[in-house]
């Protein structure tokens, strides 16, 4: 039996991130750093934002990545200086596997409802998603941690079928999401 430990009050956003993840390609991509940040306003909705999977381990528990492709060339963007975890606790965890089709589809719902929180007037982009067996983590960038915040704490409010945890600290160079989307 493999053994996972259950994420309880803290992220693990800072030890997931610094593993090394096979991509579904298998090559190492570089993230364009232009010396003219693009405009914010260029980036495309979120409906037509184009998505990676990779694959890998925690802790000998089973890990999913999806990063966000479309994202690439605003990675350390001068306005997008503040890296934003949230963390969702899986109801019934499943170490050493993925979460449940049953709790997968509630992990939907509320993905679907935080996009449309944080990214309906651009105040945040969504640039990866890690999921495993116990818990779902969302990692995003924002260059008004204010505004965010106060909708996360909204967004906690509102969700009953879940525990959120979230944090918002300054990552101006993306270093997070750097080293999930390789």
């Amino acid at each position: 039996m493999v053994s996972c430990s259950i994420v309880k009050s803290t992220l693990t956003l800072a030890t997931i991130a610094g593993l090394s993840i096979a991509t579904s390609c298998g090559s190492e991509q570089n993230v364009s750093r232009d010396r003219t940040p693009p405009k914010l306003d260029e980036l495309p909705p979120a409906s037509e934002h184009q998505w990676a999977v990779a694959q890998g381990e925690h802790e000998g528990c089973a890990l999913i990545v999806r990063y966000n492709e479309s994202v690439k060339r605003y990675a350390a963007h001068p306005e997008l200086g503040f890296q934003v975890g949230v963390a969702v606790p899986l109801n019934s965890p499943n170490p050493g596997t993925l979460p449940t089709p049953e709790e997968s589809e509630q992990l939907q719902s509320l993905e679907d409802r935080l996009v449309e929180m944080v990214m309906q007037d651009r105040v945040a982009i969504l640039a990866a998603i890690l999921t495993t067996g116990t818990v779902k983590e969302f990692v995003l960038y924002t260059g008004d941690p204010e505004t965010v915040r106060v909708r996360l704490e909204e967004l906690q409010r509102s969700v009953v079928t879940h525990e959120l945890q979230f944090m918002i600290q300054p990552d101006p160079e993306w270093s997070v999401y750097h080293r999930l989307a390789r």
